[in-house]
């Protein structure tokens, strides 16, 4: 980033507040002091935010990168170090490790091009606006778009003040499926009206397949609610790796 900053690409970086509370502020002294623009959400001290509404529990868990306002990656991968090998937890668990931190992560991420990338962009600038930052430096943010390939792909981005828009349009895809439904979750908690979604949905579709983690997490996220789901989903025609 710092490199690209200094061929005169604008970067522009919002962290979340919390999830780097223990990293020295000498990290991002030296990103801002090369001209890297920095926002951090919703700061854990609200006498640092300058925008209204600050609560405790609005957290930013975003994972954007967008290059050039044409193409986009998000999904479940941090822009971390212990992302590029190993799982903090994972290998203490997992016998086929035989005892040495290799057993890395597995997650999913998606590169997305064409008409679906400025609902991204736009999530990014509205998230720095509503934080009552300074305005974005200049550069071409919503440049115009080709179309890309033949897949429809639809942006949802909540917010603090939402009305539950991504939950609603989950449950409403579960309801209409017709041919097949496919979810990698990291952490699955569903709730009655979204299991009840997915059991009907799964005797319904061709294929109704899921992969959640084989390792358990550390106490504080794991939950009781995993197996009670993948047996009532089992139960349902739903199957499970």
């Amino acid at each position: 980033m710092i490199l690209k900053q200094r061929e005169g690409i604008v970067v522009n970086v919002i962290y979340g507040s919390v999830g780097t509370i223990n990293v020295p502020q000498a990290f991002f002294e030296r990103m801002r002091s090369s001209g890297i623009h920095l926002l951090a959400f919703n700061p854990v001290n609200p006498a640092k935010l300058r925008g209204s509404g600050w609560k405790l529990n609005n957290r930013g868990h975003r994972k954007l990168l967008i290059i050039d306002g044409k193409v986009a990656f998000t999904g479940g991968v941090n822009i971390s170090d212990t992302y590029a090998n190993s799982s903090l937890f994972r290998a203490r668990f997992d016998q086929r490790a035989n005892g040495r931190d290799d057993s890395g992560w597995r997650d999913t991420h998606l590169k997305i091009e064409g008409p679906a990338v400025p609902a991204l962009q736009w999530a990014f600038v509205q998230a720095w606006l509503e934080q009552d930052a300074d305005e974005l430096r200049g550069a071409d943010y919503f440049p115009k778009q080709v179309v890309m390939g033949d897949k429809v792909v639809r942006v949802l981005a909540s917010a603090p003040h939402g009305h539950f828009e991504i939950y609603k349009a989950l449950l409403l895809a579960l309801q209409e499926a017709k041919q097949s439904i496919y979810i990698t979750c990291a952490y699955f908690v569903p709730d009655k009206q979204t299991l009840s979604a997915l059991t009907n949905a799964a005797r319904g579709v061709w294929m109704c397949n899921s992969c959640f983690p084989a390792f358990q997490t550390p106490a504080s996220c794991a939950t009781p609610a995993g197996p009670a789901t993948h047996n009532s989903w089992k139960q349902g025609g739903e199957s499970t790796s």
